[in-house]
């Protein structure tokens, strides 16, 4: 990969972050054999706020590079995000039951240039808001976000990439079979639909079995009906470098339905093997001059046809890199830089390190939607002081320390330790 990759339209100062590189990095390529060393002393080590009593590390990932790199919002058309609809349809089997023209709505918040009238706006699921209809106003639309369909059989939303939640009414289907009224989007709305009885990671449990809606079937069985799926679907895939995978398992039986059950997948993106950080779902507080907006994905698998419904994943923005290096800070070296910087008031119970992508959006941007992607070791857990989630990132190249924090009322709090990135 060149060095020397610069977008014009990115406006992160590349060469600045240049002059911060650290001139005591170790090849990548022959780190792989030295990080169960570096494993070792780090779990052994006394940090002083920093504890791993029972901290567990990912295993070091295969590359040859880590890479800086960024995106912006590449907002999508009107006509791509019909062209979706209308395939996603067919997918599920009700091209010829949905009616875009008088069915397909859309959040007109996202479109603030709009002036919509009353007499525009049509009633949504929720009775008290009402949403305008996407071909009423097609020839006024810039772009396709925003665009929906809500009905008891079939559950669509979209973003500024395409369709980032769907449900094709299976489960919904199912309900209604057994007396139990439900709407499609239910599966993928905030909060359980169901009763959590596992969940861990799907290489441990993949021989487990629970009976969904048609059958038994085991949870690594589910695994690859949802790899399969998302290969079909190759728009979410076929960027550079990027790659789509399932790596947990939740597994719920239904509400008012025994011995039902369904299971959801938390999905991961990765970028030349590297997987990117990710974040609970919740409602964040930002502080200083950044923002984290790790990402986060759910497939569902409720019957042997696969992916029934997903919430969070699209087709994903186009990574530029803008510099790739074949050298890293070892994750000891890292922990170091931490143990050094950390506040007074943190003291952290550290339960995961992994190596990332940490995804930074910076305030005064020219582009305020413009992303840049960090190569930074993760170290993720609880503060002891403050009893709230921790997760903690050194950018391995640099040294730069990014931290936020977030409680169990999922308000999240994020400073840094670098005054101007």
């Amino acid at each position: 990969m060149d060095n020397s990759v610069v977008d014009e339209a990115i406006s992160y100062d590349v060469n600045d972050y240049k002059e911060r590189l650290r001139t005591d990095r170790i090849s990548v390529q022959d780190y792989g054999s030295q990080y169960s060393e570096d494993v070792s002393t780090v779990a052994n080590m006394d940090y002083k706020q920093l504890h791993f009593d029972d901290v567990e590390f990912s295993d070091f990932p295969e590359t040859n590079c880590l890479v800086l790199a960024a995106s912006g919002q590449e907002e999508i058309s009107v006509e791509d995000i019909l062209e979706k609809t209308e395939s996603w349809l067919r997918k599920i089997g009700k091209e010829d039951e949905v009616d875009l023209e008088t069915e397909l709505g859309f959040n007109y918040l996202n479109h603030p240039y709009l002036e919509i009238s009353e007499d525009d706006l049509v009633l949504g699921d929720d009775p008290d808001f009402m949403w305008p209809l996407f071909y009423d106003h097609i020839s006024e639309l810039k772009y396709g976000s925003g665009a929906f369909i809500e009905r008891n059989d079939c559950y669509m939303q979209s973003g500024a990439e395409g369709i980032y939640a769907m449900s094709d009414g299976a489960v919904s289907a199912f309900l209604k079979s057994k007396g139990i009224e439900s709407s499609a989007h239910d599966i993928v709305a905030p909060g359980e639909f169901g009763t959590k009885v596992a969940s861990g990671k799907i290489e441990e449990l993949a021989e487990d079995s629970y009976t969904l809606l048609d059958g038994e079937m085991s949870i690594g069985e589910g695994s690859d009906a949802v790899e399969e799926y998302f290969l079909e679907d190759d728009a979410r895939i076929r960027r550079d470098g990027v790659s789509l995978k399932a790596e947990n398992i939740a597994v719920y039986e239904m509400h008012e339905l025994e011995d039902y059950y369904y299971y959801e997948y938390s999905m991961r993106r990765f970028y030349y093997g590297i997987p990117l950080a990710t974040s609970e779902d919740g409602t964040y507080s930002f502080y200083g001059t950044y923002h984290i907006a790790g990402e986060g994905g759910r497939a569902y698998v409720a019957n042997h046809d696969g992916v029934t419904a997903y919430a969070g994943i699209s087709d994903g923005k186009e990574m530029i890199p803008l510099l790739s290096e074949d050298s890293l800070i070892s994750v000891a070296e890292a922990a170091e830089i931490l143990s050094e910087s950390l506040a007074s008031q943190i003291n952290v119970s550290v339960d995961l390190i992994e190596l990332v992508y940490l995804d930074l959006r910076f305030e005064g941007s020219e582009d305020p939607t413009e992303t840049i992607y960090f190569p930074c070791w993760c170290f993720s857990g609880k503060n002891r002081v403050k009893d709230e989630k921790i997760a903690l990132y050194v950018d391995a190249l640099t040294g730069d320390v990014y931290y936020y924090t977030w409680t169990s009322g999922e308000e999240y709090n994020v400073e840094s330790t670098e005054e101007n990135s």
